[in-house]
This record gives C-alpha cells, structure tokens and sequence, in this order.
C-alpha cells in the first residue's frame, strides 16, 4: 500500500478509509484512485477499489479488479492471497455478467475446492480437480502457480513413498509434466524402481520424447536381466525396439543365451553386429555361444575381435582367459589373467582375486604371490576353512623350495586358521621340522663352551637314559666395567628364533632346544637367547620327569 509516512499519502488514507467506512463509495472511489495514481503496484488498495465497484453493483468492473489483484499475487508467488478474491469473484451476482466471464465461474470455483482440500492436508486429493482444470485449461495461470509451488514443498517435506504416490496421482490425472518431474527425482535417487521407472517411459511417450522413452526401456531391461527376470526384460527389451533401439537386440541374445537358446542367441548376437561390428559385448557372448555350441575355433575368433576392440576390457579378459582355461590353451591366457589379478588385487575385489589367484595357482603352480593373495582373499571373506588349505598348499610349495622357516610359519598360520584340522597340521609341523636341515641330528651333543654346564640324570638301568643340557650365563666379575649392548639379531636369527618359537608352541620342545644351541654356537653374545635356552630346558626336564612312572626318589 501507498508510503504512510509521506503527509499526502496519508492524508489521502485517511480520507479514503473515512468514505469507506460512511458508505460514500463515489468519493471512496476518487481518494483511492488518487492513491493507484501515485502507486499502480499498490495491490491491496486495487482489491478495495474491486470492492467498492461490488458495493456500487458494476459487477463486470469488480470481477476485472479481482482479477488483475489475483494476477499480480500469483505474479509475486503470492499464492494465499489469491482465494479470498476467488471467493469474492464467486460472491458476485452471476446474472449481471456477461456470458463469456459466466462460463470461467468454474474455474474459480474449483481454485477455491482445491485450495480447500490441501489445507484438509489432503494432496492427492487435490490432484483429481486439478487434473481436470488443467485437462480443460492446460496454460491455467492459477494450476501452473499452484503446481510450482507444489512442487518445491513436495521435495522438501515428502517421504520417497508418499511422494512417489503422489506421482501417481499426477499420471491419473494427466498432469505429466508434475508427474514426470517427480519421477524423474525418484529415479535419480533410486534407479531400481521399476515402477517408477516403468511410469517414466510411459509419459516421455505420451509426450513424443521416444529417445528419452528408449533409454528408460534399456535400462528396465538390463535391470530385470540382472534380477534373473528374463520375461521381465524381454518384454522391456521389445518395448525399446518398438522405439527403434538397436542396443535391445543385445538384450534379446543375452535373454537366449540364459535360456540355453544357442541358436537363437547366436543370431541376435550376429545381428546386432552387422550394425556394430566393435559391439564388445556382443563380440564377446558371440564367442561363448561358439563355445557353448562345440565351434572353439569361431569363439576363439569372436574373443581375438573383442580383445582388439579394445584391449583393456576386463569383460573382455576374463572371457578369454575362461575360454582358454575350458578349451584352449592355457598358456596363452597367462598375461590377462595377471593383468586382471592385479586389477583385482588393487581393486580389493575379494572374491574376484580368490577367482583369478586361483587360476593363476593352476596355471603356475610354484608362484607364491598369488598364494598368498588367495590366502588374504580367503580370510577377509571369512573363509577360514578355505584359508587354512590354501595355507597348507602354500607350506608344500615352501617346502619343495626347502624353504622351512617359510613353510612351518604357513602352518602355523593353518592351526590358527583352522584349528579343528590341528592334529594333522601338526604332524606335517614336526614332518617339516624332521626334514629341515637345521634341524636335524636334535640328539647329537652340543659342542663344548665355557658357559655350558652339562647334567647327567641318572636312572635305572631298565630306564633309557636322557641327557638334559642345562645353559648358564658365565657372569663377569669385573667391577666397574659397563654392560656391553646387545648385538642386533640379523633376520637369519629372528628366522630360526621364530621356528623356535613355533616348536615350543606344539611341544617340539627337544626341536627348540637345538635351535636355540644353534645360535648360541654363532652368537654367545645374546643373552636374551640363552634365557630363553635355560625356560625350555627346565620345561623339558619336567615333561621328562612327569613321563618316567619308575624314576627314582
């Protein structure tokens, strides 16, 4: 309204409201035209000129007042301040009018239902009225405002599932472009949803955007090859071909080749080809259906096409390399079946790098990487079971590599892995431990040493007799001389140190003890060795003691 600061704006109020109010709509009249006169914008003043033409019974002038003040409020995204000049548009004698405004009676009326029945908080019910103003009137300014506006609240109050229902209502209604911007959100955020989805393609139809209809189509068909739904997707893979989609084709061959359709399968694939002659995954699934069909050579042809299509392709590689595996040469598939363990590896595919690391084990049976990588594989899919034999294979490559650190520390990982096998993994621990060189010849003597005192158990003589080798630490006696540091233990020691380790573990306890000798021989300087020589040699003399019924007191 007019500046109520500025002296002749609010003297003009003054006397405008003073006529109104006195029932002196003439003058009214002149004091608020003066007002207009200075501010055309002032809408709130305009609706009481259209009141004052309704008290003076110019019908025709009111409504054309209500009208443009409607316009001007929708206009500034005003909405709310739109019905109560419907209603007064509909208070207005009808018979006064002329015809043509008498026949735009309903469409007021109806802005005032639908007003009605959302504030009821009742949306989907506002749809049906909507609907059919718009179906009569598909520019209404009134609809378009209202759906606008509808629209932004509905994306930041509406659960997915309401909001998907009012889709619904919109599509009942034949609001398609409401109905396809709600879909078109759902969609975005959830690209499963077949319905959705489905209700989609229908409107970009209906409203001739077939390209858009064909993608969607694709898409639906791809998604219910994926689920397993080959009635599903053949009837969306025809549905896109209907609009002319090539790519569908390869739909219909992957849908016979699910259905062991080799035949069929095989040309569908061939057709799509003569189209596209580098469509890959056609190429592709033309040399599994040669192979399903007994042709290795024609599939080991269509394989050579993909891979040189494109070369990095892991559909591409995995195919082949399965091929090769089943009807080819194995050798052959070697470097795809690295670059896709590798690819695998990086990835952290798990189940995929306990495939390929499996493949290449077969391929190459005395390479460790891949061994181990299919360990890891194993135990981050929970697998321990599988793990634990993939362990004991790998302690078998390590040990025709005379490698039996390396093989007893593969063991050891098998027990923890699968402790229910224990009794066999520890009879292939000790198997190990016989047949290392290292530790062989455990009842010979150890060599004489100043730091070594050697204690004789007398027994029976209808007792075997065990001689038990205690170590000592010879202490220094000078007085003031400072303490040497500890020579750091090469990996050669922390190797034998951690055989020694595993023995203790497993009772191998006499193993333990000459290993321990053994670094001792080479470095007498690490005390922390032979502390460790002094625990097992007592652990032993008491697990001897307790297993001589006959020892005596």
């Amino acid at each position: 309204m007019e500046d109520p600061t500025n002296p002749d704006q609010k003297s003009l109020l003054k006397s405008a409201q003073t006529y109104f109010r006195e029932g002196l709509w003439d003058k009214a009249f002149v004091e608020y035209q003066k007002i207009l006169a200075v501010n055309p914008a002032d809408t709130n003043t305009l609706i009481i000129v259209g009141d004052i033409y309704a008290k003076k019974r110019s019908h025709e002038l009111a409504y054309e007042t209500y009208l443009k003040a409607a316009s001007d409020f929708i206009a500034q995204g005003q909405l709310d301040k739109t019905i109560p000049l419907y209603k007064k548009i509909i208070a207005l004698e009808v018979s006064k009018l002329p015809v043509d405004i008498r026949m735009n009676m309903s469409f007021f009326q109806n802005y005032v239902k639908i007003d009605e029945t959302l504030k009821n908080q009742s949306i989907e019910a506002a749809m049906e009225p909507l609907g059919r103003l718009l179906k009569l009137r598909p520019n209404d300014p009134y609809a378009r405002a209202l759906l606008k506006d509808l629209g932004v609240k509905l994306e930041q109050n509406t659960p997915t599932q309401s909001f998907q229902a009012l889709g619904d209502a919109f599509l009942k209604n034949g609001i398609l472009d409401m109905a396809q911007t709600i879909y078109k959100k759902i969609a975005d955020m959830d690209p499963k949803n077949v319905p959705v989805q489905s209700n989609l393609a229908k409107i970009y139809r209906k409203q001739g955007f077939e390209s858009a209809a064909k993608k969607v189509y694709l898409h639906l068909a791809e998604l219910a090859l994926t689920e397993n739904d080959l009635t599903g997707a053949f009837d969306f893979a025809q549905k896109a071909i209907e609009l002319k989609s090539v790519e569908a084709v390869y739909i219909l061959g992957l849908i016979d080749l699910k259905n062991k359709k080799w035949p069929e399968a095989k040309l569908e694939f061939e057709s799509l080809l003569r189209i596209k002659v580098n469509h890959l995954g056609a190429l592709i699934h033309l040399g599994k259906t040669f192979a399903l069909l007994g042709h290795p050579e024609k599939a080991a042809e269509n394989f050579q096409k993909a891979l040189k299509a494109n070369k990095d392709s892991l559909q591409a590689q995995e195919a082949w390399v399965e091929f090769c595996f089943l009807d080819g040469d194995k050798e052959l598939s070697l470097p795809y079946l690295t670059a896709l363990l590798n690819k695998a590896v990086a990835d952290i595919n798990l189940e995929q790098t306990a495939k390929f690391s499996r493949m290449m084990i077969q391929l190459k049976p005395a390479l460790v990487p891949p061994q181990l990588q299919l360990i890891e594989a194993l135990q981050a899919l929970g697998d321990f079971k599988g793990a634990a034999e993939a362990c004991q294979a790998l302690a078998l490559v390590y040990e025709q590599q005379e490698q039996w650190n390396e093989a007893a520390k593969c063991l050891e990982k098998a027990l923890k892995l699968n402790p229910a096998n224990s009794e066999v993994l520890k009879k292939t621990l000790a198997d190990i431990i016989e047949k290392a060189p290292s530790l062989q010849a455990l009842t010979q003597p150890p060599p004489a040493s100043t730091n070594v005192i050697e204690v004789t158990i007398e027994v029976p003589d209808n007792s075997d007799a065990d001689v038990v080798r205690f170590a000592e630490i010879t202490e220094e006696k000078s007085v003031e001389s400072q303490p040497l540091p500890e020579t750091p233990t090469s990996n050669g020691v922390e190797a034998q140190m951690s055989t020694a380790g595993l023995c203790i573990q497993h009772g191998l306890l006499k193993a333990a003890i000459h290993i321990y000798q053994q670094i001792l021989q080479e470095n007498p300087e690490l005390t922390e060795i032979r502390a460790k020589l002094n625990e097992v040699n007592a652990a032993y003399l008491k697990q001897w003691m307790q297993s001589k019924d006959n020892f005596p007191s």
